[in-house]
């Protein structure tokens, strides 16, 4: 934590206010800040633009760092929620694991019109990915099954959507591994997301 009245000054707020969630500004270890929300609910196209290697040729403008606002959605590395207004909602979504979990809440939020605070006088230090350690094939699928879950179930991605959003991930993966000289692991990740892509559109027609 970032000091000592964090977690204090979390719960006060979701005590005192009618919001659904509280989240603090993020800041990493060598002291620069996470872009740790989002302050409009994203197109399909700026996601894209904004959220897959293509993010190199745009800047992304819907992210709030000094204001304390209203957001559509915040990192869920440390957040106050009421849990009251999180039971209606029906919790977590079990067919995600460790990512995407905050759209999704997002998007239920924004369906029972629940509001979420992004107060950046309220920090924390967030020491990203040491829960996971380093990437490998497996972390990038279950990124990619909760990727396109969240797609496909809450935003009705079209076919041409998945197939765009798809294929653009396989190819920042394949240069990942090539990177880390482990290209061999490409062919894992190809045919295990195609396999992962059908059991999604399974579950979600059920």
């Amino acid at each position: 934590m970032y000091d000592v009245n964090t977690i204090e000054e979390l719960t006060d707020k979701i005590y005192n206010n009618d919001y659904f969630i509280i989240a603090p500004k993020v800041v990493l270890p060598d002291g620069n800040i996470q872009e740790s929300n989002k302050i409009e609910r994203p197109s399909y196209i700026h996601y894209i633009k904004h959220e897959t290697y293509l993010n190199r040729f745009f800047k992304d403008k819907n992210v709030e760092k000094e204001h304390e606002r209203e957001v559509y959605w915040v990192a869920g590395c440390c957040f106050a929620v009421d849990l009251e207004k999180f039971k209606k909602i029906n919790f977590f979504d079990e067919n995600t694991l460790l990512y995407y979990e905050e759209y999704i809440i997002s998007e239920k939020a924004v369906k029972n019109n629940f509001k979420i605070l992004f107060v950046p006088s309220i920090k924390v230090i967030h020491y990203h990915g040491a829960s996971m350690g380093d990437v490998n094939v497996n972390i990038f699928l279950e990124h990619f099954k909760s990727e396109m879950y969240f797609w496909i179930k809450y935003r009705k991605i079209n076919k041409l959507g998945i197939f765009m959003l798809y294929n653009i991930r396989k190819l920042e993966i394949k240069i990942s591994l090539i990177k880390r000289s482990r290209a061999n692991e490409y062919k894992t990740y190809r045919n295990k997301s195609k396999l992962i892509l059908k059991e999604i559109r399974q579950i979600v027609l059920e």
